[in-house]
């Protein structure tokens, strides 16, 4: 199973999607109201029962006519659509296959309006936020939004899968200009570049998440192609995965000019290269990622966190902080995620950075990476285990330690090379499941080891229930009670007889007591 972490940092406003100077001039140049088109009911339809469902907004936007109970949009103007706090539209149309279907069915489109500098804009009322789920058919994305130029804040997009090749952006295909401003895009499935988004345009990501997007080629979350722009602010990247071998960017693949700061990468996966980004461009100095903190990612070739294709131009990475205190690895000094020789990361941060607070500090914890198929994850260290133990995966990829009780402890363990103060705070938290576990002497537990760095040590146990049961999960907030130097997590289980599952183990370091 993958770990889910906690938002990059805490935002006085909701977590969700974004907006930057970039688009400054545009935002100046339009109208100064905008036509208005609050949508009315969850249901997916495009009929006339007198309300304004989404989808029927969208046409009303795209064709300046009413639909239904939705007004016209402007024919000169921004159009707004307005959707209800804490609401899911669930996108239940089949694709119909017309050539000419302009989002009748299956996604939403966005045409273009040529007399209007920005063409429609995405908003929640209230202080939540509001999901689109395309729950279609497969083979479906959720949001298309053409040559257009589109703004969407507080909003979750999740659910797409495509299944072709050529398919690309199973959550959203950017042909235009897009800005997320506090979004949250997750759980899209692409057979080719892109889960989350395939941009082809200009894409602004500000204070947002994207989380447990996949794909079967290039770029879990983000798939920047040529003549296009990536800017990323303030946003989390997390449990995103790509599974080619000849491709690469778990979280991020680009073709293009990418500039990201005050960003995280978190257990993000790639089978190729760049366990987070993938990146090539061969314009010099266009390229740069700052203030960012990388942990956890894994790639099986090359590049843990950053890597860059040959005849790629140097890429500014400067002022990160790359899962360990003593830098990355790779081309690296250290032993944090690993980049290469094309990669400028001097000088790297010594510690995270506060706006990376809360931060997943446990790499690989939901035990989805084993390269070497050894049946130990990477980046943990077995002991005693049989010929029987180590990683299992289920036909839908997720990932559990298994050991059986024989009588020995057998124990897995994950060191964090990271110091810090007294009073740092943590939230600890495991997963485990059982099968005729006895109530007899020996270990069953998660542990946390905080050294201290006058030598002592400070313990904290995760204890699980005997017997038998489905995955149990444990929770304890801790505070470091002195400086350290290293923080350790370990699952253990040694008990003669009975069966357990380990997952989701998780350190998160930040988290309010």
């Amino acid at each position: 199973m993958i770990v889910r972490t906690t938002p990059v940092r805490s935002h006085p406003t909701r977590v969700a999607v974004c907006a930057l100077a970039v688009l400054v001039p545009l935002l100046a140049a339009q109208p100064s109201a905008a036509t208005q088109i609050v949508v009315t009911t969850t249901s997916d339809e495009l009929n006339t029962d007198g309300d304004c469902s989404l989808r029927e907004a969208f046409r009303a936007a795209n064709f300046n006519a009413p639909r239904d109970a939705c007004p016209a949009g402007s024919a000169t103007g921004k159009d707004e659509i307005v959707l209800a706090s804490d609401a899911v539209y669930s996108l239940t149309i089949p694709f119909s296959g017309a050539p000419t279907d302009d989002g009748q069915t299956g996604e939403l489109v966005v045409l273009n309006n040529a007399s209007a500098s920005i063409d429609l804009e995405i908003t929640v009322a209230g202080d939540g936020m509001a999901t689109i789920s395309q729950d279609a058919v497969p083979d479906t994305r959720v949001l298309t939004t053409g040559v257009a130029t589109v703004l969407i804040e507080d909003v979750v997009i999740e659910g797409g899968t495509l299944t072709g090749t050529s398919n690309r952006g199973a959550g959203i295909f950017v042909g235009g200009a897009l800005t997320l401003t506090r979004c949250v895009v997750r759980e899209n499935r692409a057979a080719d570049s892109g889960g989350g988004i395939r941009n082809q345009g200009k894409l602004v990501i500000q204070d947002s998440v994207l989380d447990d997007n996949s794909t079967a080629a290039s770029g879990g979350a983000i798939s920047n192609s040529s003549n296009s722009s990536l800017i990323v602010d303030g946003t989390q990247f997390s449990n995103n995965s790509a599974a080619s071998q000849f491709g690469g960017g778990g979280a991020i693949e680009s073709s293009e000019q990418i500039s990201i700061t005050d960003s995280t990468f978190v257990n993000n996966l790639a089978r190729g290269i760049g366990g987070a980004i993938s990146h090539f461009h061969n314009v010099p100095n266009e390229a740069s990622i700052s203030q960012s903190c990388f942990v956890g990612n894994q790639a099986g070739f090359s590049g843990n966190a950053v890597d860059t294709f040959s005849g790629s131009e140097v890429l500014a990475a400067a002022g990160n902080w790359w899962g360990a205190d003593n830098g990355p690895s790779g081309e690296g000094p250290g032993s944090g995620d690993g980049v290469d020789e094309l990669v400028d990361f001097d000088p790297h941060e010594p510690e995270p950075h506060p706006g990376c607070l809360p931060l997943e500090m446990v790499a690989n914890g939901g035990f989805q990476a084993d390269f070497v198929g050894d049946g130990i994850p990477e980046r943990w260290t077995a002991s005693s285990l049989g010929p029987n133990d180590g990683r299992v995966c289920n036909d839908g990829g997720a990932c559990n330690v298994k050991i059986r009780g024989n009588g020995p402890l057998k124990r897995l363990a994950h060191t964090v090379p990271h110091s810090g103060a007294a009073g740092d705070t943590f939230e600890f938290k495991a997963r485990s499941r059982a099968q005729n576990v006895p109530t007899t002497p020996g270990a069953y537990r998660a542990v946390l080891t905080i050294s201290h760095t006058d030598g002592s040590k400070q313990t904290v146990f995760l204890d699980f229930s005997t017997g038998k049961h489905g995955f149990e999960r444990k929770t304890k907030q801790v505070v470091a009670s002195k400086p350290y130097s290293q923080l350790q997590v370990a699952v253990e289980y040694g008990k003669v007889g009975g069966v357990v599952r380990f997952d989701s183990v998780s350190l998160v370091l930040g988290v309010d007591p």
